[in-house]
């Protein structure tokens, strides 16, 4: 008769060992993987938000759009596609005004995020737009301690500074070589109060952990469009009008701009803000310049002349990757 021993008598004999550390060789590698995916779906997240102020600024000079109809209009395309997807698939609240009241704020943030962000990349590169981003974890980073209790660790310490000088060359030797005007001033500005807007994002983001994300990106997209659709109406023409001349081109850079990254982009941001944390999130944005320069050389020709502006340049991307590495250690 076969006689299949339990994991106490195994113990008793001293034969657990091999499988205990099976069991916690097996978990080990899982968390491993579960790490690897949300460091991966955080860079991807910052790809996608570091390429909006080449799409905005597309669609402004080439295709006519203007900004606040730009952003009311993506607002009422991501409601058309989130409404279904939280009713049938999410099955969540699709407006849970009452009982999540600190989505409002969520959403006002993002929407003057999202409108200042574009303004600025009217009148200035879109990497010049992403590098003033790089303000904003320092100012996350110490949101994130204050106000979340989160520990603010030398690698995050150490990769800010090495961002922010890197961005800083690049503005320097921008404004030495006369590249850089009143035009470019105007949306340093722009770019500058979409800074602060995103410092607050990340933190607001990690407060509404609660809140379903689907729920949230609903929320947002809602309030955007009842903020931004009234004032958009006294746009000089052609206003809203533009839409029924868009190429088919310039359909397909808004949907890349209103579904590919406001959609996925603010879903990642979400989720990733939760498992990661906003310091580790807020750590690598500077992943955003990256983007910037390819779609904006891309999209609007954008170039990068001066040999210094790269030396930033590859200061930032030694400071993503160290990040990184060292953080997945």
């Amino acid at each position: 008769m076969e006689v299949q021993s339990s994991k106490e008598d195994l113990e008793a004999m001293g034969e657990t060992t091999p499988l205990i550390q099976t069991e916690n060789s097996q978990e080990s590698c899982r968390a491993g993987i579960n790490i690897t995916l949300w460091c991966t779906l955080t860079g991807i997240m910052h790809i996608l938000w570091g390429a909006l102020p080449a799409f905005a600024k597309s669609l402004q000079d080439e295709y006519g759009v203007h900004a606040l109809v730009l952003q009311a209009g993506s607002y009422f395309t991501l409601l058309l596609v989130m409404i279904p997807i939280t009713l049938f698939y999410a099955k969540t609240e699709i407006f849970p005004f009452m009982k999540f009241k600190l989505a409002w704020v969520y959403g006002l943030l993002t929407a003057a995020r999202n409108l200042t962000l574009t303004i600025g990349a009217a009148y200035t590169c879109a990497y010049l737009v992403q590098l003033v981003t790089l303000m904003s974890p320092f100012l996350t980073a110490v949101m994130a301690t204050l106000w979340l209790e989160e520990k603010l660790t030398k690698t995050t310490v150490l990769t800010m500074v090495a961002g922010l000088v890197g961005g800083a060359i690049v503005i320097i030797v921008g404004v030495s070589d006369h590249e850089l005007g009143v035009n470019d001033a105007i949306g340093l500005a722009f770019a500058t109060l979409s800074t602060l807007s995103v410092a607050f994002i990340f933190v607001v983001a990690k407060m509404c952990i609660h809140i379903p994300p689907y729920s949230l990106v609903c929320i947002q997209c809602a309030v955007g469009l009842v903020v931004l659709a009234p004032i958009s109406l006294i746009v000089e023409w052609p206003g809203w009008a533009i839409w029924g001349s868009l190429s088919g081109w310039g359909w397909i850079v808004f949907l890349i701009y209103s579904i590919g990254i406001g959609l996925f982009g603010s879903l990642l941001l979400i989720f990733c803000v939760h498992k990661m944390g906003s310091s580790f999130t807020t750590s690598i944005l500077a992943l955003r310049l990256l983007s910037a320069l390819l779609f904006g050389w891309i999209l609007n020709g954008d170039e990068v002349k001066n040999a210094w502006q790269w030396v930033g340049i590859v200061i930032v991307l030694v400071a993503v990757t160290a990040c990184l590495v060292l953080q997945r250690k």
